[in-house]
């Protein structure tokens, strides 16, 4: 053999010889401490946000957990959960908590101390800065209150919100708080009195442990006076050419159909013309309401001033008003309510001598 290649062999053998023995220098402290073992991981975490709370559920199918270290903040903050090596789902409840978001780490051990990979999950926890946020949901409008029936028509559904507590004195004088889903778009009463408030709830998350609620809004409402045992006298009324219709009573029998009309049978008397009202008890009214003859609305009284009287002979003129050309009711709210027990519709001007009504009545606001 020549001597070249003899040196070419010993230099290979050489370097190969090198080279092993720099890859054991390598490997050998991971041969000296043998194979890594990791204890089991658990399998999934749910967070249920809450009100400075947060409430977290460990799903375990692994029965060689021994204890679970759950860290956040960094690791700056832990606790822990006694597994005992038992499947099931475990819950920790951490409480005093941050509003805001959390990153969570699972690190379960064995009964050999072995540590598992860390499994991580986020979380959030609500407080003050979402309570503030919160609106009411909105009442878009109201019937007026009659015979304790009143309707609430509500706004379009809120955002996180599930609904709202409706609190109100009933005709019996108890105090009822009634839940309205989120979804229901009209709310009625049946037996309302007094004293309308409501709040609405709000869950952040639809996994959430904690409702929030809105501070309790007053909510104004027009009560009509029931009129049931009212009396009605007139300047004049048509006892036969308008029958079965005519008579001052008409304005009050809840009926928009029927009317009452001054004389124009015999005599026609001219302006002013007045309907009376015996309430039978003094009430407050903030509202008249006045509904026209529908088929005679052009023949309607156009002026008329709303008076009240403590004895029902002697008048004291209240506010001043003008009737619009116009089918249906009409309302009238006076700057100054008044508190009587007789009312008068004192009618000054209109495009005849005669004039018609069907229905009056006043009601205040709670």
């Amino acid at each position: 053999m020549k001597l070249s290649n003899r040196v070419y062999i010993l230099g290979a053998f050489i370097f190969f010889t090198f080279s092993c023995s720099k890859m054991n220098d390598l490997h050998q402290p991971y041969l000296d401490e043998g194979e890594t073992i990791y204890a089991a991981k658990i399998d999934s975490v749910a967070t249920n946000a809450g009100k400075g709370r947060i409430q977290l559920e460990a799903f375990i199918r692994s029965q060689r957990i021994e204890t679970v270290y759950i860290f956040w903040n960094d690791l700056a903050d832990s606790t822990e959960i006694q597994v005992n090596n038992q499947t099931g789902i475990y819950h920790k409840m951490l409480e005093n908590m941050v509003e805001k978001e959390y990153i969570f780490q699972f690190i379960s051990t064995d009964k050999y101390g072995h540590q598992s990979l860390p499994f991580e999950v986020s979380g959030k926890v609500y407080g003050n800065r979402f309570q503030e946020a919160l609106i009411n949901r909105a009442i878009v409008s109201m019937t007026p209150v009659i015979h304790g029936n009143l309707t609430i028509n509500w706004s379009a559904a809120v955002d996180q919100g599930v609904g709202c507590n409706l609190v109100y004195m009933n005709v019996d004088g108890h105090k009822i708080t009634k839940k309205v889903p989120m979804s229901e778009t009209i709310t009625t009463l049946n037996d309302f009195a007094s004293g309308l408030k409501y709040q609405t709830l709000f869950v952040p998350e639809p996994t959430a442990i904690d409702t929030f609620y809105t501070d309790f809004k007053a909510q104004k409402v027009l009560i009509i006076v029931d009129r049931s045992d009212w009396t009605a006298t007139a300047d004049s009324y048509e006892s036969t050419g308008q029958l079965p219709n005519g008579a001052p009573e008409k304005t009050i029998d809840g009926d928009a159909s029927t009317y009452w009309h001054t004389q124009h049978i015999g005599e026609m008397p001219g302006y002013p013309h007045w309907l009376a009202y015996d309430m039978k008890k003094t009430v407050t009214v903030s509202v008249v309401e006045l509904t026209s003859r529908s088929d005679q609305k052009q023949n309607d009284f156009t002026d008329f001033t709303i008076q009240q009287s403590i004895d029902g002979s002697n008048w004291i003129d209240c506010e001043s008003f003008k009737l619009a050309d116009v089918v249906g009711v009409q309302t009238f709210n006076l700057q100054n309510p008044i508190k009587t027990r007789y009312i008068r519709v004192y009618m000054t001007a209109g495009p005849n001598l005669y004039t018609h009504l069907s229905e009056f009545s006043v009601g205040f606001y709670d």
